[in-house]
């Protein structure tokens, strides 16, 4: 099986560390001249990025110099897409750009905001939130308690769409209640008296039905390893039970350790499917992502992904995060029917592949509550004067980053214009430093610090306290840019000393630190001197081996993850915002070490519908989203956004708040609900349901006569394709197969057959004249008839292979599974290689054949491939499998 990091990249959605092509604004006016800027691009890499036009793009637009300017064309009113393709190195990712040219003398007007709606009371108040805490994740089962010395206690059912409404919870009318399964899809609230007062009180939660435990990884049994990995159980920090597993890296890239069968479930029912992986702290082993790929119908089909979090200098995965999928993410997952699930995990990245990642509690029906949080960088006058009125009016709280130098400036969002938003309930964040300088320019780690006191302390002085554990980095950046120098060395040979030696020591100077495979971290190991072109000499012996190494420079104060670590452990921040426009993030059950690097998405550079479209997947899925902006003005500017645009975003969001589909929330808020958050204990695992349909069980392959597949039992049906080089008489059909199809021409023959097995001991037999046979099993198709059509057989003299769809049809669309065979006489044919169940070269004549399958059933017919011919003549052929 490939590596997590090579054969999987594609499961988990894209490129690492790819965020999206990202314009600064969407809008421009119609009077705009030639070569004039419309908007900068957001580098999806972080930086270094080249970029270029797919196709024709409109005379409107043009690119230059990583921007999008006006093009040659006359300027016209509407919409106009360019497509751009970014690339670095070998990650590339194309996106379609769409811009709006407005009329120059026209000034967008905001929606009519609506008059503001009553908040809705409870025992003749308004419930407030900060009373009410729950345990866990707030789910069905946890204990809510109210944290208050109330008499006459009475807990409620709080609708959560308008018109809100209460519904008293028969019997509960202690300090504590526990949610049960009737108050799933409610918030909790709770009456009582206090000092002769009525008193109201909600939860930061909504109350959803409890997860299900997909894999504990609390044993080693029946874990596979492979690529080297090194695979052990680890008992620090377990989110879940008391163990997690651990992979290691040990100097060959795609470590990855399998479990094939980790129960028989219906997966199309598992809703949000979340995993915490932890990449480790340490930053000189830090990992390109973590992997965790779900298996079905004996394939790797996709799973959770994470997310690096920051962009500047460029993007990083470390400590403990929650990746998440849905399994409409996937149509294999998405199928209904049961049947054997499997899981593999592993690190991915580059040298020196001596990464370590654990993992931990793979949940399925993991979604949190879809909620949304506003906050506004560098106090902007508009941000008070349009954005502050029009939320209000909404019922959309927010937050502001608090700058110091700019609290005292009379024309901007100064300190009375805060204090009134702060008695409304907004947030006082805390932009990194006081002057709103980047962090990593202060020097020293000690003076950023001191920076972001002196904000603590003007905001503490005026009584605007609440948020001020959170808050943004600077221009996103926490590392020194251009970063440390780093040396990556793909082969380094070690002979049990401190001296190593390689093709060229070029860039590498005492001091460094040297990372890989069995290189001593602890201490860790550093470059004592450079000895010659290809010597270096180690602080510590190397065990003798040939393996990758990193030599990095960490003694820079500004060096990866120090600023972070410094402001969450030294200065007491919970949540620092980056400008990585990545989505949402799964917090239900904490956010792990992301608190950090949490997502910021730029509302100024999200048209209406790309916003929709985040609000749309924070549903999905259960995610927390992060926008921010800074001024609101007609047209917007490069980072600021426009006020017809903001109006219809905010309107949009109250909607969906309205309509209880999401919460809109500060960031302390949100950190009450979710900081302290974690995994329900004593989880259930799915129920079990038997496979539905047909199913893949094995595959084998041989020259001739291949042995049969492991695990195969009696009625399962075997499919034999015997492909001959050298000759066009067709291969003899052994006893007990029935032949489907076959053909001889250009000195090769093919022959497609099967059998259905009477035990768990069957014989393939030999295909004589054959040079490769791949025979593949199938359980859960028709006892009796399980074949259905059978593609004519394609051919061809050189290229790559193809079963055109237009050739043939399905029997049984939608419940029928195809499996398909290709057969070439060129070694440098792919047909081995690219076959998704098994395939076969013949090291005598270097013939090629590969088995592969639809992973599923098959509405629609499309054109299958088994692969490229070498250049060489080719034969495929395809069999429907009915239930």
């Amino acid at each position: 099986m490939p590596g997590l990091g090579i054969g999987l990249g594609i499961g988990l959605g894209g490129g690492i560390g790819a965020a999206g092509l990202i314009a600064s604004k969407a809008t421009y006016l119609v009077n705009i001249s030639q070569g004039a800027l419309i908007a900068a691009l957001a580098d999806p890499f972080g930086t270094g990025s080249t970029y270029s036009v797919v196709g024709t793009p409109p005379s409107q637009l043009a690119l230059s110099d990583g921007k999008i300017v006006a093009g040659s064309g006359a300027q016209v009113e509407g919409q106009a897409t360019i497509v751009i393709r970014a690339s670095k190195g070998q990650r590339a990712i194309e996106e379609p750009l769409t811009f709006t040219a407005q009329a120059a003398s026209v000034t967008p007007t905001p929606t009519p905001t609506p008059t503001p709606t009553p908040s809705p009371t409870l025992n003749g108040v308004v419930p407030s939130y900060g009373l009410v805490s729950a345990t866990a994740d707030g789910s069905t089962g946890q204990t809510y308690t109210l944290n208050a010395a109330w008499t006459n206690v009475q807990w409620y059912r709080m609708r959560l769409a308008t018109p809100i409404s209460f519904t008293a919870i028969p019997g509960a009318t202690g300090a504590t209640y526990v949610a049960q399964a009737a108050d799933e899809g409610y918030r909790l609230a709770v009456t009582g008296v206090e000092s002769g007062a009525n008193r109201a009180a909600k939860s930061y939660h909504v109350v959803l039905p409890p997860p299900v435990i997909l894999e504990d990884f609390e044993s080693l049994a029946n874990w596979t390893a492979a690529n080297g990995a090194d695979v052990q159980l680890a008992t620090d920090g377990p989110a879940y039970g008391t163990k997690r597993l651990q992979v290691t890296s040990t100097g060959t890239s795609g470590a990855t350790a399998t479990k094939n069968n980790i129960g028989s479930f219906d997966t199309s029912l598992l809703g949000t499917i979340a995993v915490l992986g932890d990449a480790g702290m340490d930053a000189g082993r830090q990992t390109g992502d973590l992997a965790v790929v779900l298996k079905r119908f004996g394939a790797l089909q996709a799973g959770p992904s994470f997310g690096t979090m920051y962009e500047t200098p460029s993007p990083i995965l470390m400590g403990k995060l929650w990746g998440c999928m849905h399994v409409s993410d996937n149509a294999a997952l998405s199928s209904p029917g049961g049947g054997t699930v499997g899981v593999a995990v592993g690190p991915t990245g580059d040298i020196p592949h001596s990464k370590v990642a654990k993992f931990d509690a793979l949940l399925g029906k993991a979604g949190g509550r879809a909620t949304v949080a506003i906050v506004f960088d560098d106090l902007k006058p508009t941000q008070y004067s349009f954005a502050y009125p029009l939320m209000k009016s909404l019922g959309i709280p927010a937050g502001v980053n608090f700058v110091g130098t700019t609290s005292s400036n009379s024309s901007a969002f100064d300190m009375p214009k805060i204090k009134e938003t702060y008695a409304d309930g907004w947030d006082v964040n805390l932009d990194s430093t006081f002057n709103d300088n980047i962090t990593a320019t202060f020097g020293t780690l000690a003076a950023a610090g001191a920076s972001l006191q002196q904000n603590k302390d003007l905001a503490a002085t005026n009584g605007i306290t609440r948020g001020n554990e959170h808050g943004c980095w600077t221009g996103g950046q926490i590392e020194s840019n251009p970063p440390s120098a780093r040396v990556f060395v793909a082969s380094v040979t070690s002979s049990g000393t401190a001296v190593v030696t390689m093709s060229s020591t070029s860039g590498i100077v005492a001091g460094m630190r040297a990372i890989g495979h069995n290189v001593p971290n602890s201490p860790v190991t550093t470059v004592l001197s450079v000895d010659s072109a290809t010597q270096v000499t180690l602080s510590a012996n190397v065990p003798s081996q040939t393996k990758p190494m990193k030599f990095e420079d960490t003694s820079p104060e500004f060096y990866t993850m120090k600023l972070p670590v410094y402001y969450r452990d030294v200065m007491g921040m919970k949540l620092m915002r980056t400008t990585r426009a990545q989505g949402g993030m799964h917090t239900r059950f904490g956010f792990g070490d992301r608190g950090m690097f949490v997502f910021g998405n730029a509302l100024h550079s999200l048209t209406l519908a790309q916003f929709k479209a985040v609000l749309d997947r924070a549903e999905l899925l259960g995610l927390t989203v992060i926008f921010y902006t800074h001024s609101i003005i007609p047209g917007g500017a490069a980072v600021d956004s426009d006020t017809q645009l903001f109006t219809d975003q905010m309107n949009e969001l109250a909607s969906r708040q309205n309509a209880g589909r999401l919460d809109c929330m500060t960031l302390s808020q949100i950190w009450a609900r979710d900081g302290g958050a974690s995994v329900p204990t004593g989880l259930l695992p799915p129920p079990t349901v038997a496979p539905t349909g047909v199913s893949f069980v094995s595959a084998s392959a041989a020259n001739d006569t291949p042995a049969a597949p492991s695990g195969h039992q009696a009625g399962d049906v075997l499919l034999a394709f015997a492909y001959r080089d050298g000759g066009t008489t067709v291969p003899t059909l052994p006893a007990g197969w029935t032949s489907l199809s076959s053909a001889g021409a250009n000195n090769s023959a093919y022959l497609l057959a099967y059998k259905i097995a009477t035990s768990s001991a069957e014989t393939v037999g030999t295909f004589t004249g054959a040079t490769n046979t791949v025979v593949q099993c199938y359980r859960g198709a028709n006892a009796t008839a399980p074949i259905g059509n059978v593609s004519p057989g394609a051919t061809g003299s050189s290229g790559t292979s193809s079963i055109p769809a237009s050739s043939w049809s399905l029997q049984s669309p939608g419940t029928s599974w195809v499996a398909y065979f290709g057969g070439s006489r060129s070694a440098s044919s792919d047909m081995d290689t690219n076959a998704n169940r098994i395939g076969h070269t013949n090291a005598t004549s270097g013939s090629d054949a590969g088995g592969n399958d639809t992973y599923g059933p098959v509405t629609t017919l499309s054109n299958l491939s088994p692969g490229s011919s070498g250049g060489t003549f080719w034969y495929a052929i395809a069999v429907e499998l009915k239930v």
